[in-house]
Order: structure tokens, then C-alpha cells, then sequence
């Protein structure tokens, strides 16, 4: 819009026309295109650092989980895992079990099971008690409560856990 004012003969002349401010436009269109890009770059970089966290971090369980399976060498683990069981003896686990056809008291097989490097069964969780329960019908375990009259207790002297 332009505006001239004559002021000999007090005529005003408006002229009116389409105006259009060219920098303007641009300038309002350029920081705001600029402003989203790295806006959206940040996002993304941030998203894609959180995606290789994560994988790291589920690598990381993973070697956690196998390391702590791993059996060592002063809880003894490692020669019964690499020793097969000897003949005539039943496998579950890390275990070798013998099942004798003859019938003895407890002490009689407590007595024979020691003379043979073993000892009476500690069952030490519900899956081992299914499986022996499938290889005998009847057999001595070891627990005793010598000690105190109705205070059970299995050989090795780990109190027996009744709330199972």
C-alpha cells in the first residue's frame, strides 16, 4: 500500500496494490524447518543410544546367568559332572544314585553307602524326590532324628524342610 499527499491542492491519492514481503516470508519459514531437524536428530540419536543399552545390558544377563551356572572347582561340582557314574548306578542332575536289591536296616545301608564313598540320599527338591520316586518303590533316604527325638535332620546336617 503506498499513500502520496499533495499539499498545494490538499488532494490525497491512495494507491492500493497486492504487496507481498518476500524476506519475510522466508525468514519465518527457514528457522522453523531448521528448528524441527535437529530437533528430530536428537530424538533419534537419544532413541537409538537407549536400543544398544538395552542389548548391552541383555548381553550382560546372559554372562551374568552362565557365569553363576558354571560349576567350580572348590564346590567339588566339577568331578561329578566330567566323572560318569559307575556301573550299575542311576544319573539325575549332577547325582549318581544306587539302588541296592538287598534289604538292609538303615544303619546297615548308611554303613555300606559309606563304605563306598556315598552317603544316603538328601532329596533336596521336589523334581529329584518325582524322579527317585519313579526309579524305587521302596528305599532308605537319609534322614535321621538321632539327635533329638522328632527333630528330623538329613545326614549331612541340613535341617528337613516338612512345608514342602
Amino acid at each position: 500500500m503506498a499513500a502520496v499527499l499533495n499539499s498545494s491542492t490538499s488532494s490525497v491519492t491512495l494507491e492500493v496494490g497486492e504487496y507481498q514481503d518476500f524476506a519475510k516470508h522466508q525468514a519465518e519459514d527457514a528457522p522453523v524447518e531448521a528448528a524441527h531437524k535437529p530437533k528430530g536428530q536428537f530424538i533419534a540419536v537419544v532413541l537409538l543410544s537407549f536400543g544398544l543399552l538395552c542389548v548391552l545390558q541383555g548381553i550382560l544377563n546372559i554372562c551374568l546367568r552362565l557365569t553363576m551356572r558354571m560349576p567350580t572347582a572348590e564346590d567339588g561340582s566339577c568331578e561329578t559332572e566330567t566323572k560318569p557314574c559307575p556301573q550299575d548306578w542311576l544319573a539325575f542332575a549332577s547325582s549318581c544314585y544306587y539302588v541296592s536289591t538287598q534289604r538292609r536296616s538303615w544303619n546297615e545301608s548308611r554303613q555300606y553307602c559309606l563304605q563306598n564313598d556315598a552317603d544316603l540320599v538328601v532329596i533336596s527338591s521336589i523334581e529329584e524326590q518325582k524322579v527317585l520316586s519313579g526309579f524305587i518303590k521302596a528305599a532308605w533316604v537319609g534322614m535321621t532324628d538321632r539327635e533329638e527325638e522328632g527333630k528330623w535332620t538329613w545326614v549331612d546336617g541340613t535341617p528337613v524342610n516338612t512345608e514342602r
